[in-house]
């Protein structure tokens, strides 16, 4: 039983690329485009505004925002926000200016003293017992930051420890010695309740597991609401506001959200206590509350409820998982990645053209019954339907003379020369009509079970 937070004594932590904004800055045109987009060019990530809104709404201790955007952009980017109906109490910018005429190069890059930095002395004038939530994303050393900063708020960091960790970043002598500073006169006590990560860049939502329950990867932002509804920090209404926006305004289905909410549960971050009071809530709401998104939110509901009341099937005895499958071959930990996008997709935005052939053939089962989905059966197991893939990416490769070992068909965020067994799994949209007819997917919807990542599902033979 998780212990209710008092709302009005939560802080709230928040990154803005690629956490609440979609930035982009891999290449150097994308800084340039970047640097010279008004408010109303910046896109949010869908949702992240809905929910700032509502938790902004609890009246909570504090909403701050440290971001590695540089100092230059402030007037764009409280522009943006205020455009979304966000209200902080913080805004910290990076000061890259200054780091370049001081030569400081290593500090346009490092996010470890930076935002370390910033937190610790906003930590200096709250109260001892605050409890936070923060956000980030994968794209950059956020998780670790967090959680280093949770542990020098409790007390675990010696100075020791915490200067060898100052020293592995790179930071600068003066400003390690200003972070010991800051955290030796920092008061002791309050916790961190859960660290939210962005999955921007796709990563397994394993990737972080080292770090303990309290870091929460997601790939939506209905997820973490259900989160904070579990900790009281948030009503099922505010939740559902969250989910109908993404109904109602980018795209989602309601068995998008029932795969999140499903998602979460295998990984304990929520129970089935959650699905209870948001069922409760909707019975009872009028459905003016809610909008266009009455409709979808309706469906969502009795998709929830219906798979809420269902037991999850023992598993068969031929049951083989892909990543069990993709291991025996010698796959590493980012080919595997690969097959958890391909299904985790489906509970997340990447466009359609970019979505894999298994995770098309998940989201039109989705929306086809008797089934919601939530598992395919192939009727000669996993191990033979990526290898039919497998097939025909190579038959496809020998007509196009594309080199598919140096996995050319890969999408940007794909690790590189990835092998064919994992290319395979994610193929590109403009090849999924000839691939299918090629392999000759053949695809049912079952019983649906609850969603369990490739980690866990069993793809079965009839």
């Amino acid at each position: 039983m998780i212990e209710p937070v008092d709302r009005h004594r939560l802080v709230y932590r928040w990154d803005l690329d690629k956490t609440y904004l979609r930035t982009e800055f891999d290449t150097v045109k994308d800084w340039v485009r970047t640097a010279f987009e008004t408010a109303r060019d910046k896109q949010t990530v869908p949702g992240a505004g809905a929910l700032l809104r509502e938790i902004r709404g609890t009246d909570p201790f504090g909403v701050y925002i440290v971001s590695g955007s540089p100092e230059q952009l402030r007037r764009v980017l409280e522009a943006k926000l205020r455009l979304d109906g966000v209200r902080w109490d913080g805004l910290v910018l990076k000061p890259q200016l200054t780091n370049i005429l001081r030569g400081r190069f290593k500090s346009i890059r490092d996010q470890v003293g930076y935002k370390l930095g910033a937190m610790l002395e906003t930590r200096a004038s709250l109260p001892v017992d605050t409890e936070e939530f923060m956000f980030g994303d994968d794209a950059e050393a956020d998780a670790f930051i967090y959680c280093l900063y949770a542990d020098l708020c409790a007390g675990r960091v010696t100075p020791a420890l915490f200067m060898q960790l100052l020293e592995s970043a790179e930071t600068y002598p003066d400003a390690m010695s200003r972070l010991v500073r800051l955290a030796e006169h920092m008061p002791r006590g309050g916790r961190a309740r859960r660290i939210f990560i962005h999955l921007d860049r796709v990563s397994p939502t394993d990737s972080f597991a080292d770090l303990g329950n309290r870091v929460c990867t997601f790939h939506n932002y209905f997820q973490p609401a259900l989160v904070l509804m579990r900790h009281g920090a948030l009503d099922p209404l505010a939740v559902l506001r969250v989910g109908g926006e993404l109904l109602a305004e980018h795209g989602f289905t309601p068995d998008a959200l029932v795969a999140s909410y499903a998602d979460l549960a295998r990984r304990g971050q929520i129970s089935g206590a959650e699905a209870l009071r948001l069922l409760t809530y909707l019975s009872s709401a009028d459905d003016s509350t809610f909008g266009a998104a009455a409709t979808p939110l309706r469906r969502f509901a009795e998709q929830l409820d219906r798979d809420s009341s269902r037991q999850a099937p023992e598993p068969a005895e031929d049951a083989m998982t892909v990543a069990d499958w993709l291991r025996a071959g010698g796959a590493g930990a980012h080919e595997r990645a690969v097959c958890e996008t391909a299904v985790s997709v489906t509970a997340s935005t990447v466009p359609l053209r970019l979505m894999s052939l298994q995770a098309l053939a998940r989201k039109h089962a989705a929306r086809a019954g008797p089934g919601d989905g939530s598992e395919l059966r192939f009727g000669d197991g996993a191990g033979g339907f990526a290898q039919r893939i497998e097939a025909a990416c190579l038959a496809a490769a020998e007509r196009s003379s594309l080199d598919m070992r140096a996995a050319r068909i890969a999408p940007p965020f794909m690790p590189p020369r990835l092998p064919i067994s994992a290319a395979a799994w994610f193929l590109i949209g403009t090849r999924i009509p000839s691939a299918a007819s090629e392999v000759g997917v053949g695809w049912s919807p079952v019983v649906p079970v609850r969603l369990r990542m490739p980690s866990q599902i069993a793809m079965r033979k009839r």
